[in-house]
């Protein structure tokens, strides 16, 4: 191998350690949540009823069937499990 060649060899090897190190970075930052990625709201996992204060009976005139994460006939858009409808949680939002 001539000198030149050496040379482009050795500079393309530095711009691929370069930019792999770079794509660990930004992978890194995705994997713990620092950068948003796009689809993450649609893959979201659910929430255990517990974390969030889930309970079968409604507080006051909230109820999960007037919630916007309802999904009829017994399931929310954040919490896991069968959720009654006359249920409550601290994530209810009414409906518009």
């Amino acid at each position: 191998m001539t000198r030149v060649e050496n040379v482009r060899v050795s500079r393309s090897r530095r711009r691929l350690v370069g930019r792999a190190a770079a794509f660990g970075a930004v992978a890194g930052l995705v994997g713990v949540g620092l950068i948003p990625r796009p689809a993450a709201a649609a893959g979201r996992p659910l929430l255990a009823p517990g974390d969030i204060g889930y309970q079968t009976r409604p507080k006051g005139a909230q109820r999960c069937d007037l919630c916007v994460n309802w999904r009829p006939p017994a399931a929310c858009k954040l919490v896991a499990g069968p959720i009654s409808p006359t249920g409550w949680c601290g994530l209810f939002a009414p409906k518009a």
